[in-house]
Parts: structure tokens; sequence; C-alpha cells
């Protein structure tokens, strides 16, 4: 959909699912909440930062109207084995690539952000609005995808897609 971005195996980008996800799972259970995993495939790294901010701000507003969230965990610390695609797409906040038996592991630039969400538990105002002027530079730029334009079908071999200009957030 033209509606959406995605993440490069194909998966919409929309906090404001997580946003209506956790009021609903509230309603219906009136448990506290703990997110396991929410994250992206993005091996360049661009569209990460965006998407982990618009989506703890989906978070912020759903404990601002009473979800009782107790923690977040992005997903994945570094790049894995996904079961359906092999290690193609590239979750991690670590980098992690594989040569001649040897694994070398690199910290992304989304890597810092998480940790400063971590130690400061708050971003301010500004520190948003600077991710979100960042990520404005990268439209139209080619990135990688591992998924067919049908957000489906797995591919053996990377394509290409610009960055589109969408709105993220709820």
């Amino acid at each position: 959909s033209d509606h959406f971005e995605y993440s490069d195996s194909g998966r919409g980008v929309y906090p404001k699912g997580l946003y209506e996800m956790l009021k609903i799972f509230h309603e219906k259970y009136q448990l506290p909440i703990f997110i396991t995993e929410n994250g992206m495939s993005d091996a360049c790294d661009t569209l990460r930062e965006k998407y982990m901010v618009e989506h703890l701000l989906a978070v912020k507003q759903a404990m601002n109207e009473g979800v009782p969230v107790m923690g977040y965990v992005w997903w994945s610390m570094t790049d894995n084995l996904e079961w359906a695609d092999g290690y193609a797409p590239k979750f991690g906040l670590v980098e992690v690539t594989r040569k001649d038996g040897v694994i070398h592991r690199k910290k992304r630039k989304s890597y810092e952000l998480y940790k400063k969400i971590v130690q400061e538990r708050y971003l301010t105002e500004e520190y948003i609005n600077e991710i979100r002027d960042d990520f404005v530079k990268e439209i139209g730029k080619e990135r990688n995808m591992t998924r067919a334009r049908d957000a489906q079908t797995a591919l053996s071999k990377y394509r290409t897609q610009p960055i589109r200009d969408i709105d993220w957030g709820i």
C-alpha cells in the first residue's frame, strides 16, 4: 500500500497499530503489559531510529491514557537467523557479519539511540525532532528489501526501493 513504509523484510510500519493493540489488550485483560519484541529489519539503519521513536511515542500515548506498560525491549539486539528468511533481514542494533567462519559485530547508530533511551528513560522533544529531521534527509534514497513488492515473497537476493515521505505518527 502507498500509505505505509515497509521494513526491509516487507512488514508495514504502523506505530498507531501498537497503540491500538495496547489499548485493546488493556481493556480486555486489565493486566500490566511488557512489550518483549518491537523492531524492524533495516540493513542500512536509515529507518530504525524513526521507527523506534514513533513506536515509543505510541507507547507513551497509551500509558498517558492509563495502559500499564511495564517495559519495552527492542527486537533484536543483534542481527539474527529468521526462521523463514535466514540471515538476510537485519533486525539488530548490532550488525553481525559472517565471513570465513568468523563472526564480526559492529554497533549501528540506532544502538546509541536505544542506549540513550535505556539510560535516560526519556527523550527530549528536541532530540525527537532531530531524529525526524535526519529521516527527512533519507527520503528518496534507495534501500535494500528482502521481500518482493507483494510484501509476501522472500527473495534470494535484494531488490531496492526508495524511502518514502510518509507520516508514521499516530
